[in-house]
């Protein structure tokens, strides 16, 4: 029989063990390098004789990305005010009411357009491209507890047929208030707003 000594090296296991964790360290970082300089591209410019003869540089086109652009309500904190409620008469009909519900838009846009956030973001309120998100109508009461919010229903309901374009379908939600004369309906427009996704 064969006397199989095996060979016992003194020290410690420990020294072996970080040696050949070195090693491996050293094999992973050769194996990266080597795969991010196959990764590598070098672009050399594209050269093409001319009619002449002569070496020139061939000219590349650029493409650049579109923008996504993202819908949202614009809702100013400040914007509920009085004095910027488009208010149109209840009797107001076709091409009267519209005339009457444009001015108010204008003078709400107008307002909305000199803020320094909007002129920061370049959006322009429009009377007549500027779509319209949601409508909050109040209609008149002459008394406290007499609701005529039906008022407020109908008006907002004529709008949308005569402005589809603006209006569409916005929803909206119809009250009362005696803050407001009993012929009038006075409505909080928040508009749509088109910027950039992820701006605010």
């Amino acid at each position: 029989m064969v006397n199989r000594r095996r060979r016992i090296r003194k020290g410690d296991d420990i020294d072996e063990s970080v040696g050949l964790s070195g090693w491996l360290y050293t094999d992973l970082m050769l194996g990266l390098a080597v795969v991010f300089l196959g990764a590598a591209v070098i672009k050399l410019p594209d050269l093409m004789t001319n009619e002449e003869g002569e070496t020139v540089v061939a000219s590349t086109t650029t493409t650049t990305i579109p923008i996504k652009l993202c819908t949202s309500l614009f809702a100013p904190d400040d914007q509920r005010n009085d004095e910027l409620l488009v208010k149109v008469h209840t009797n107001y009909e076709g091409q009267q009411l519209i005339d009457e519900f444009k001015l108010g838009l204008t003078v709400l846009y107008d307002n909305l357009n000199s803020r320094p956030d909007v002129q920061g973001s370049g959006f322009v309120f429009d009377v007549e491209t500027t779509k319209i998100g949601l409508v909050l109508a109040r209609a008149g009461s002459s008394q406290s507890g007499k609701d005529t919010s039906s008022n407020a229903r109908e008006t907002r309901t004529k709008l949308g047929q005569l402005l589809p374009d603006i209006m569409g379908s916005a929803p909206g939600r119809d009250s009362y208030t005696t803050k407001i004369d009993e012929s009038l309906v006075g409505m909080e427009i928040l508009p749509l707003i088109e910027l950039p996704c992820g701006a605010s």
